[in-house]
């Protein structure tokens, strides 16, 4: 993608348009599908659902908290008898946008409930117009064309795949976490292509990267990893990565990190803390050791704790009468202490985790209203289904490689050939994955991994959908060049034909 893509064709505008058509067609079919599409409630919506009081409307014997992870729930309602509290996430922002249409419809409905799609609206029109000013006002506007038409294709394919839009119609917080990652990423990406970016632009990427960071406890470092993206991506393309951006992120991956690490702290996230800690270690860190006494040990923990490898927080009794209470108060800086005295166990765990996350689409529960775990419509194609043909080695490399291979253009002259604003999207989408998979392991252990792991996926997608298309670009340029050199070449030589021919006719009429 060259700097300045200034007078391209307007093929490229078409292509632009189409490809951001296509993506929103596919999520609105999708939204809009009957049944309902969603992915079905495992009990971690409610932490959203108890920000604005709506549970699902159903039986009135049947408690309103209680999941149900067979099939999505088309409609809810209003009640304020159950008072779970608000969990601290910004997908509860789209929640609130989506309060008054629900409630205007639940107090005109005979039955007192809404349909689920009005947040699914709110999400879908929020990514849908997000995506159309980046791709008109900021990348199309500035004529820089080539990155337009890549922008394009990563909404259409990645963005817009039922990957991410079965989040629509959910209260879960993987919407938010790709949301606010793509809205700060794209618009570092801008601001990596200009001299001096606007302090509106700044304000943007500090807030998005925030919201980013507050999605999820799990995605506390994804500003922190923007940051180490942003630093290394300076050494590309030769223009300085200026000082305004680098605060913008910096006080925002501090601030998200600081926010998230007291929010974990809390003792309404007692709960949660207890159950990922005994998920780390008795469920992965300890199946994973030839020896879970002496791994139990080298963790501070009592030797006994090693018998318990296998179990996790969801095993009959553990939650009652826990079998290893020290595990509980156990601080995450003694996973350093195991990497530099068993490091096995920790490669261990974390290929364990590779295995685990690759399934894009949940294939647990169920994504279709009215079913039992239903899975989804095969009119509806998905990167999903390419991923889950990988072989656990393919994959490994699928998710590893990106890595590798932008350290290898870092170390090399090729980063001269890589334009800023690319460079920082292909750094940080090479680096985030394998990061947030270790955030994964080391954060929840092998519970959910599918679901932990699915901003990482997304990214991962975006990487080689970016990659793929940069590297079809620059050969198409090269050989656009090459064919104009050899126009140039041949034009001298046809002259000189012309002129021969001519003195030859000329001879013979003296």
């Amino acid at each position: 993608m060259s700097r300045s893509g200034s007078t391209a064709s307007p093929i490229f505008w078409i292509v632009c348009v189409v490809l951001l058509a296509l993506g929103f067609v596919r999520g609105g079919w999708l939204l809009l599908h009957e049944p309902l599409i969603g992915l079905a409630n495992n009990f971690d919506m409610i932490r959203v659902q108890g920000c604005i009081d709506a549970y699902p409307l159903r039986d009135a014997s049947i408690p309103p908290g209680q999941n149900s992870w067979q099939a999505p729930l088309p409609r809810y309602t209003f009640r304020n008898d159950y008072a779970p509290g608000c969990f601290l996430t910004s997908e509860a922002l789209f929640a609130f946008a989506a309060l008054p249409p629900m409630r205007w419809q639940a107090v005109r409905s005979p039955d007192g409930g809404f349909s689920l799609r009005w947040i699914g609206a709110v999400k879908f029109t929020s990514l849908a117009v997000l995506a159309a000013w980046f791709a008109w006002i900021q990348l199309l506007g500035r004529q820089r064309i080539l990155a337009a038409s890549g922008h394009a294709l990563v909404v259409a394919l990645v963005l817009f795949d039922p990957g991410v839009t079965v989040y629509l119609n959910t209260f879960y917080a993987e919407f938010a976490a790709v949301f606010f990652t793509y809205a700060a990423v794209t618009s570092i990406a801008m601001a990596r292509g200009q001299e001096k970016p606007s302090v509106w632009l700044c304000a943007l990427i500090a807030l998005a990267t925030l919201l980013a960071c507050l999605s999820k406890i799990q995605h506390m470092l994804v500003g922190a990893v923007m940051l180490g993206a942003l630093l290394a991506s300076a050494r590309f393309g030769g223009l300085r990565v200026q000082t305004p951006l680098i605060l913008a992120v910096a006080l925002s991956a501090v601030g998200g990190l600081t926010i998230q690490s007291l929010h974990m702290q809390a003792d309404r996230s007692t709960s949660i803390r207890h159950a990922n800690l005994t998920n780390t270690v008795l469920m992965a860190v300890l199946p994973n050791s030839d020896d879970p006494a002496r791994t139990a040990a080298t963790l501070g923990l009592p030797a006994e704790c090693g018998a318990h490898a296998g179990k996790s927080w969801y095993v009959a009794g553990v939650q009652q009468n826990h079998p290893c209470p020290e595990l509980l108060e156990l601080s995450r800086s003694k996973f350093l202490k195991l990497a530099l005295l068993e490091p096995m166990v920790v490669v261990r765990t974390y290929l364990g985790a590779i295995e685990r996350a690759r399934p894009w689409l949940h294939d647990i529960w169920g994504l279709v209203a009215g079913g039992e775990r239903l899975r989804l419509p095969g009119k509806f194609l998905t990167l999903n289904d390419a991923i889950q043909c990988l072989s656990l080695p393919a994959f490994a490399a699928f998710l590893l490689l990106p890595g590798a291979l932008c350290g290898v253009a870092w170390c090399t002259a090729w980063r001269r050939r890589v334009d800023p604003g690319v460079a920082f999207v292909l750094v940080f989408t090479a680096l985030f994955p394998p990061i947030a998979l270790g955030v994964v392991v080391f954060g929840d252990g092998y519970a959910g991994t599918t679901q932990q792991f699915h901003l990482g996926m997304t990214v991962l997608l975006v990487f080689w959908t970016v990659i793929i298309f940069w590297l079809v670009a620059a050969c198409g340029k090269a050989l656009a060049k090459h064919l104009r050199n050899r126009g140039a070449a041949a034009e001298p030589d046809a002259q000189s034909d012309a002129a021969s021919d001519m003195f030859r006719r000329s001879a013979e009429t003296a």
